[in-house]
This record gives structure tokens, C-alpha cells and sequence, in this order.
């Protein structure tokens, strides 16, 4: 299949898994209220006869997702936005593997966004794919499960299990925060500072030196760059992005990414599927960033490298 073709079976997939799906997401009113009352959102693990018809995982037509066209990469977060209305799935689980194990790999070379920050994006996959235990499939595999439960920490257990959705959303601010500003570096410095004749364009006012000298707004930050240094490409992307992520509540996208923000600082608490949106958007970014035509002709090698790290320290397959 062409590239095309796979986006569209992909499309068609997962409009087929969120139609028939029997989660209670999918009233509109029970959908804003997760984000608005703070309910749990978060829902991973549950694989049925519809998953195994609508997953990437599961479609023999379509490739492993480290095989997939790189322009099928790049949209593919924005799909995956879409069915967290549902559950995280494994396809999200194994792309953002994958897209770990490319940073990783890429870094080795220079970085893709940044040493630091490729190194936190890093932290924040580890962070949002961390389990103790596997799908049991048969008897030994519940066998195994039990065994590390019984020799492991009931922190660790809480952290692997409970907490690390919430934990995966803190972390993901300094991350965005910190590609949005290296992508408009022309106009801001890492600090914050708007660089001397420059500006930012914030959603309700323009941040101008000396007056407005800088900005930490995740919002104006995130609404700059779409609308004045990322290329038309970027811009049909988060336009689509936008669209996807404006399900979850009745605010526009850079307002609800700058709310969860608010609420997180504040202590109040979230619905619990924000760590995955911001996730998703922040690899919108990544892919971005990414030399398409460098990454085909590099593939068979990058992943030999990807499949050949010892098993402590592969970020993909997802485990």
C-alpha cells in the first residue's frame, strides 16, 4: 500500500473502533465532564474482538508501526489523540516507543530537538510506557506477574500502576515549554527572554522588549508558534491537531493545553488522559524535526540499532 493508502485504512480503523466502541466517553456530555470534573480518564489494556479488528497491532494489512512511511508517522499522534476518548491502546504504546528509539538513536549523532530536552522526552516515554508487568496471555505469564509484584515495592507498584499518568503529565509541560521555545529560538531564548527586536505573539497580545520582555505562557508560546514561525506544513498538521485535541473540553486547544497546566500548578486535580494529548502533540513537534528523506535512507539500519540494544535499555518494542 502506499502511504496514502495506509493513512486512509488507518483513518477508516479507527473511525469503525470509536463508532462501535461501548465506552461511555463517547456522550458528549460525559466526555466534557471527564476533562471538567476531574474525573479518571486514563484507560489502557482492554483488548477485545474490535481491537484486534482496529488496531494497527492487530491489521496484518498494515505495517509494524516502525515500518510505517515517515508522513504516516508524522499525522499518526493526531489519529491517536482521537482514541483516547476510548483506551490508550497498544498503538500508541508502540509509537511512542518508536519514537523514542529514533531520538535515542538520532541523539547519538546530535539531537533531534535539543541534547536536554531529547533526553527528558526520552524520560517522559519511560515514564508514561512504565509497567511491571506484561498481558498475561496463559498461566505463566500470570505466574511471572504475580512473582514481581510480590518482590517489588508497593511505591513502585502505585508509581507503575496508578500515578504515572499524572506524574507523565507534570513532566510534559517543561517539554513543550522547552520545544516550543528552541523552534521559535529566532525570536525567544531558552530562558524565556524575547530576544532584542523580536517579538512573541501571544493569543490576546503581542509580548514586545522592553515592556513585555518575556514569556512563560505555555498558551502564547504554543499560539506563536503555530501562527508565525512554524512552515505551512506544521501549520496544516496543528490546525489538524487542534481539531482532535478541542474534543476533550469546550475551550480551544491553547487554552485547554494552558488550564491543565493552571490546574496541575495549583494542585487541583485532572481527568488523567492529558498526559496522553500532550504526549501526542509534543510527537506531532518531534516528527517535525525529523529529516524525512535522511530517515528512509537510514531505516534498515536504524532499526538494526533499534533491535539489536540489549533488552534493559530498548525503548522499542514496547513491553
Amino acid at each position: 500500500m502506499s502511504a496514502e493508502e495506509i493513512s486512509d485504512k488507518i483513518e477508516s480503523n479507527y473511525d469503525k473502533y470509536l463508532s462501535e466502541s461501548d465506552s461511555g466517553f463517547f456522550d458528549d456530555e460525559i466526555l466534557g465532564g471527564i476533562i471538567k470534573d476531574r474525573g479518571s480518564g486514563w484507560v489502557e489494556g482492554n483488548v477485545g474482538d474490535l481491537a484486534r479488528e482496529c488496531w494497527i497491532a492487530f491489521d496484518s494489512e498494515i505495517p509494524d508501526i516502525a515500518a510505517l512511511p515517515v508522513s504516516v508517522l508524522e499525522l499518526l499522534p493526531i489519529q491517536l489523540t482521537r482514541t483516547l476518548r476510548v483506551q490508550v491502546t497498544d498503538d500508541h504504546r508502540q509509537y511512542w516507543a518508536w519514537t523514542a528509539a529514533v531520538v535515542d538513536e538520532i541523539s547519538d549523532e546530535g539531537s533531534v530537538i535539543g541534547e536536554n530536552i531529547d533526553r527528558h522526552f526520552k524520560i517522559l516515554i519511560d515514564l508514561i510506557l512504565s509497567k511491571l508487568t506484561g498481558r498475561p496471555t496463559n498461566s505463566d505469564d500470570q505466574q511471572r506477574n504475580r512473582q514481581i509484584r510480590n518482590n517489588v515495592s508497593p511505591h513502585t507498584q502505585r508509581l507503575t500502576t496508578m500515578h504515572y499518568p499524572i506524574v507523565a503529565t507534570y513532566f510534559s509541560y517543561p517539554i513543550l515549554e522547552g520545544i516550543l521555545k528552541r523552534l521559535s529560538s529566532e525570536y525567544i531564548k531558552p530562558n524565556g527572554e524575547i530576544r532584542s527586536g523580536q517579538f512573541i505573539q501571544g493569543m490576546h497580545h503581542r509580548y514586545v522588549p522592553p515592556g513585555n520582555s518575556e514569556c512563560s505562557s505555555i498558551r502564547d508560546l504554543l499560539y506563536h508558534y503555530h501562527n508565525t514561525t512554524a512552515n505551512e506544513q506544521m501549520v496544516s498538521k496543528l490546525d489538524y491537531m487542534q481539531s482532535k485535541i478541542e474534543i476533550f473540553g469546550d475551550k480551544n486547544m491553547y487554552e485547554m493545553v494552558d488550564e491543565w497546566r493552571n490546574f496541575l500548578l495549583h494542585g487541583q486535580e485532572l481527568g488523567g488522559v492529558e498526559a496522553g494529548v500532550l504526549l501526542n502533540l509534543i510527537c506531532v513537534l518531534v516528527w517535525g524535526e525529523i529529516d524525512a528523506e535522511l530517515y528512509h535512507t537510514d531505516w534498515d539500519d536504524l532499526y538494526r540499532r533499534v533491535t539489536s540494544v540489549p533488552r534493559d535499555f530498548r525503548y522499542y518494542p514496547a513491553i
